[in-house]
């Protein structure tokens, strides 16, 4: 019986330094991560380290579309590019609130997909839960969205890191790129003409309050926010950028919509595939983009 009790305090003494390694493992390199092109590291920048004069924002369109090197180059105003793929509003909500945290830029680009503003298919934070704790926004949106014993899990260590150990980790082996400010460029040239689709579109209300959340927060700082729909071959007659024009026109929020640009959408080879563009494209585009931020940057009103 005594050995008994004794393997299994050995077993969780042994486990409970595991937990206590792993998560001190995890924070130091989190707190210390070079800027990479992995999405991780896009979002520990934009929740924890960085400042600039222009923060892009949006998903995998936004991360491939805009350069801040040709922004700040042609500006002079320092840029970071927070984009991340696959992620809804409710990130982006939590990225604004960290980052005027932090400092106050002169320009938030917001960049709107429909994938942005629909309900999620599953836990939408299961990719972030290694810096549960870590992120004051992050946390409290964790425990609104999670179950008390999912909040019970999430206080070890061993939990919130076990799908994203390995990543966490190469974020010290991957090749620093702290030159491209969140970019992430893409190769390749697509052949395929667009698509014009006549679904209607629809938010989810809690994607949408999210968004009035982002405006909201924008405003009381005095935060010029400006939204795009950026280029794509997917075009709609009847869908997020038709919806996105009259929820823009109603807050009187600058609405950039470059669907319906035929120097985009009728040029395939400037796209890597049907929604992003590639480097050539994304280059063409962001030259074009500097005199939006000019623009917003003089007109205060």
């Amino acid at each position: 019986m005594k050995k008994k009790i004794f393997f299994v305090a050995l077993f969780a003494a042994t486990l409970l330094c595991a937990d206590l390694v792993v998560g001190a493992t995890s924070k130091l390199i989190i707190r210390h991560a070079p800027q990479t092109q992995y999405n991780l590291s896009n979002t520990i920048q934009t929740l924890f380290h960085r400042t600039s004069d222009v923060l892009i924002l949006g998903a995998s369109r936004a991360h491939h579309s805009f350069d801040p090197r040709i922004i700040q180059r042609e500006t002079g105003l320092s840029c970071f590019n927070g984009g991340r793929s696959g992620v809804k509003m409710d990130y982006f909500d939590l990225c604004v609130a960290s980052y005027l945290k932090r400092c106050t830029p002169k320009l938030i680009v917001l960049d709107v997909s429909s994938d942005m503003m629909e309900a999620p298919k599953d836990d939408q934070f299961k990719n972030l839960k290694c810096l549960y704790g870590m992120s004051v926004p992050l946390t409290q949106a964790m425990d609104s969205a999670y179950s008390p014993l999912e909040r019970l899990k999430l206080q070890s260590n061993l939990y919130r890191n076990n799908r994203v150990f390995n990543e966490v980790l190469q974020l010290c082996l991957s090749k620093k790129c702290p030159e491209l400010c969140g970019y992430q460029p893409l190769d390749g040239a697509y052949h395929t003409p667009h698509e014009v689709s006549t679904k209607p579109f629809s938010p989810d209300s809690v994607r949408l309050s999210r968004l009035d959340h982002i405006v909201s927060l924008c405003r009381s700082r005095n935060v010029r926010l400006v939204v795009t729909y950026a280029p794509t071959l997917r075009l709609t007659t009847r869908g997020c950028s038709q919806w996105l024009a009259r929820y823009c026109k109603d807050r009187q929020i600058p609405l950039y919509d470059y669907s319906w640009s035929k120097k985009y959408y009728l040029h395939p080879e400037l796209f890597k595939d049907e929604v992003h563009l590639n480097s050539h494209g994304a280059d063409l585009f962001t030259h074009e983009f500097i005199s939006v931020i000019h623009a917003n940057l003089n007109d205060k009103s």
